[in-house]
């Protein structure tokens, strides 16, 4: 059982997350996702900005890979994070998603044994 405290929007708490295989799928299936977003946003900054249709496949591909994302993430706050509809349309409505992939790939590395000090000694951006 992880236990992971949660400060989204002061939404603090601590929740336990079991270790069951369907909630570590989802959270791998969460950051992979998470890390799909990124990936995409680095092919729309290397498309070829004189090639219309080359920036639109890419801009397009980057919009849906982060709505699938947004998606993932809206389920997995109420199935996994045991959040209630409100805080969900909060979290939804005012997390960039950048903070949410952040969010995530804490998550996912928490559950693969990283620690909270580990991510204080990260280096920051």
């Amino acid at each position: 059982m992880l236990k992971i405290k949660l400060n989204l929007l002061k939404i603090k708490r601590t929740i336990l997350i079991k270790g069951g295989a369907s909630n570590v799928v989802k959270i791998a299936n969460l950051s992979k996702f998470a890390n799909n977003v990124a990936l995409n946003q680095l092919k729309l900054v290397d498309a070829n900005t004189d090639d219309t249709a080359s920036l639109i496949n890419s801009s397009n591909t980057m919009i849906d890979s982060q709505d699938a994302f947004i998606g993932e993430v809206e389920k997995s706050l109420k199935e996994v994070f045991h959040l209630n509809k409100k805080e969900v349309d909060r979290v939804m409505d005012e997390v960039s998603v950048p903070d949410l992939m952040a969010f995530v790939n804490y998550v996912y590395g928490r559950m693969n044994g990283a620690t909270d000090e580990d991510f204080e000694q990260a280096p920051k951006d």
